[in-house]
């Protein structure tokens, strides 16, 4: 310590300034080669253990016998008090599983159609952070300058809805603050459980340097005493009045002047802001080799081969975080999980796939192998998946396009549909003539060329499948039940 004193003396000893803002520059780039060299960082792990809904008195309570029979074995040494300790940790290890999985179990039990909560438990169990969010914008440019604006509007309005308010006081003040004051730099904090798309859910939040903040505190204390032993009133002025009649109320009715008001003018006058968000810059404008368009992604040849590499990615991400908190979720709560995360991506626009190679189908479908197998069922690397699907009453991917095909058929037959859908469905047309098949239900299948893009197009492929459905099944009073009867009728046929 008196090294540091000394070397922190000699440093300040030598220069003969004595303007402030000379100092304040000295001392910030003096003070940390100062700081690194008498007291270098050094990194040491710190556990955080936040406050656990699921911890009991039970759990304490065990844990306070594992540490008795801990310390009676480390002094002792004895084969026997050691096998206790084991066993004991075994018991600690299995009620906080056991406890844990209770707790999230009925959480996500209950709220298995708030998708909000959903997501928010598996991000607890996960120990996972929010992300930043911003408005909608196009670029980052123009999200800050509409964070500029807003707030210099919103400032413009407090300024023009207080000009009439003043205040009748005058006193002298007498202090040295220094005469010009560091720069502050702000952050755009979102205010908790908001819309983030509101700019007036932000506030800035002002991050100064340490010398400023001594500074400004050092002036604030010896201003309050000023207006507190004078019994002035000053209260929210410095937030909401006009700062030229601040000022001018300052000088002519307090009696600060000199470098007081130099000091206070330079902090409130000719002030600049600039806002910036995640370092935007110029950007290099190229021609995109794929585009999105309702979360889907569409490659210049349409062979849906982004769409099906994004869905994995995003698959086989959640599929590692679940697998790491599956040991606290039962079966039903991990199939609840599943369905949130995975299932619902892998389900959405599928029916764009109808018609793509193996290859395509099976990157997916291992997906929803390693889903049954690893996470719901348990079942082993080694052991076949056939009976895990069939366990879960789960249809192959290839099956559930076409069940998302045949659905959009019967509810556009059925008027249940938009009406681009149902116009490109068609009874077929027997002519004059009445055959068998005319009582079939059959939807006529227009001629299409190419024959690899053609029949993929929902005009082709939709009344292809449904000429291949049993009447009975045709004939489904019900959305609901036709459902059910072609996922039985599928299930079925894949198994």
């Amino acid at each position: 310590m008196e090294s540091f004193c000394t070397d922190f003396i000699d440093v300040f000893s030598d220069e003969q300034c004595t303007d402030l803002s000379s100092l304040v520059d000295k001392y910030d780039t003096t003070l940390l080669s100062l700081i690194d060299k008498h007291a270098p960082v050094k990194h040491r792990w710190i556990t955080v253990r936040p406050k656990a809904l699921w911890y009991t008195p039970e759990l304490a309570e065990q844990k306070r016998i594992r540490r008795n029979l801990e310390r009676k074995w480390r002094l002792t040494r004895l084969p026997s008090d050691r096998l206790r300790y084991v066993n004991q940790c075994n018991v600690v290890v299995n009620l906080i599983a056991r406890l844990k999985s209770d707790y999230y179990s009925s959480i996500i039990e209950h709220h298995s159609y708030d998708q909000k909560m959903l997501f928010s438990t598996v991000n607890k169990l996960l120990q996972k952070s929010t992300p930043k969010r911003y408005p909608i914008c196009h670029d980052n440019a123009a999200l800050a300058n509409s964070f500029g604006d807003f707030f210099s509007e919103k400032i413009d309005k407090i300024h023009h809805s207080l000009l009439a308010k003043q205040d009748a006081i005058s006193n002298d003040l007498t202090l040295e603050p220094p005469t010009e004051i560091s720069t502050s730099f702000y952050d755009f904090v979102e205010k908790p459980a908001a819309d983030h798309n509101q700019y007036a859910n932000f506030r800035p939040v002002s991050n100064p340097t340490l010398v400023s903040k001594i500074i400004e505190k050092s002036v604030a204390v010896q201003l309050t005493d000023y207006i507190t032993k004078h019994h002035l009133d000053l209260s929210a002025a410095f937030e909401k009045v006009n700062h030229s009649i601040l000022l001018s109320r300052l000088e002519q009715r307090f009696g600060v002047k000199g470098k007081v008001i130099q000091w206070i003018k330079s902090y409130l006058m000719d002030r600049e802001q600039f806002v910036q968000i995640e370092n935007f810059g110029d950007e290099k404008i190229c021609p995109a080799e794929s585009t999105t368009n309702l979360t889907v992604f569409f490659d210049q040849h349409l062979t849906m081969d982004e769409q099906v590499k994004k869905v994995c990615q995003a698959s086989y991400y959640h599929l590692r975080n679940i697998s790491k908190i599956r040991k606290y979720l039962s079966p039903k709560t991990a199939e609840i999980v599943i369905h949130a995360y995975i299932t619902s991506k892998m389900d959405n626009c599928n029916s764009l796939l109808y018609g793509l190679p193996d290859y395509m189908i099976n990157k997916r479908q291992s997906i929803q192998n390693a889903v049954a197998a690893r996470v719901i069922t348990l079942t082993k690397k080694w052991e076949h998946i056939t009976p895990a699907l069939k366990k879960l009453h789960w249809l192959p991917v290839k099956y559930r396009i076409i069940f998302k095909i045949l659905l959009l058929v019967y509810k556009g037959l059925h008027g249940l549909a938009p009406t681009y859908i149902a116009e490109l469905l068609h009874q077929r047309n027997y002519g004059s003539g009445v055959l068998r098949s005319s009582s079939q239900m059959l939807l006529m299948v227009p001629r299409t060329f190419p024959k690899n893009y053609g029949d993929r197009a929902f005009s082709i492929a939709g009344p292809k499948l449904w000429n291949d459905l049993p009447y009975s099944l045709k004939t489904s009073e019900s959305v609901a039940i036709f459902k059910k009867n072609l996922k039985t009728y599928l299930f079925k046929d894949a198994f």
